[in-house]
């Protein structure tokens, strides 16, 4: 019995292996739960790339150069970068998914 697939690790995201999709998504939701709070939020509310202000103060759709960014904008950027890492990580490397069926797969868990 390969008890890290069976009771998986504190530090590393549990792998999809194309069988029991609830049962994962429980542990995952709450591997990113334990990651932070702000991973959490990125997958559940979303993450948008900053963008500059005009003078008025209302949204452009020019994106903000990362040297611009606040602490707040750095760290939501941050809490995304985890999220996406721990997501493209779960995928059983046996199971052959294709990027399409990954994005499927990030849609469903922020969906459902």
């Amino acid at each position: 019995m390969d008890t890290s697939k069976e009771f998986g690790f504190i530090n590393r995201p549990p792998v999809l292996d194309g069988t029991n999709y609830d049962y994962w998504k429980t542990r995952m939701a709450a591997f990113l739960k334990f990651m932070d709070n702000k991973t959490w939020k990125a997958v559940i509310e979303g993450w948008e790339h900053p963008v500059v202000m005009d003078i008025d103060g209302k949204a452009t759709t020019a994106l903000k150069p990362e040297g611009d960014w606040s602490k707040d904008d750095d760290e939501l950027a941050i809490g995304n970068s985890k999220a996406l890492n721990a997501l493209v990580n779960v995928v059983d490397v046996t199971s052959h998914f294709s990027l399409e069926l990954f994005y499927y797969l990030l849609y469903m868990f922020i969906c459902d």
